[in-house]
């Protein structure tokens, strides 16, 4: 069964990417990003860690405690700091869970 189902709203919207727009699923299956639990803007949390749906990055959840990433994703001009710390708080809460 689709992760969708259970957490629809890290799938809702779309984004532009590659000259077009493209729906959540569309752009983590072409970036082969498995299931989104929780998602702000281009950042998603999988059960791997955080994932990048505009390019190529992604930080695993063993790492989520390192003090440094706000300053670091700061340093980063495409970075919109309200949806990263989102996901990170919320990557953070997950582990603290169990979740992932």
């Amino acid at each position: 069964m689709h992760v969708a189902k259970y957490f629809p709203e890290a799938y809702e919207g779309r984004l532009p990417q590659n000259g077009g727009e493209f729906s959540i699923v569309e752009v983590a299956t072409g970036m082969e990003i498995g299931p989104i639990l929780f998602r702000r803007g281009v950042w998603a949390l999988t059960p791997l860690g955080i994932e990048c749906l505009k390019m190529v990055y992604q930080i695993t959840k063993d790492r989520f405690d390192e003090s440094d990433w706000y300053d670091h994703m700061e340093e980063k001009g495409w970075v919109n700091m309200e949806d990263f710390s989102s996901v990170l708080n919320a990557g953070r809460d997950f582990v603290r869970l169990g979740i992932i």
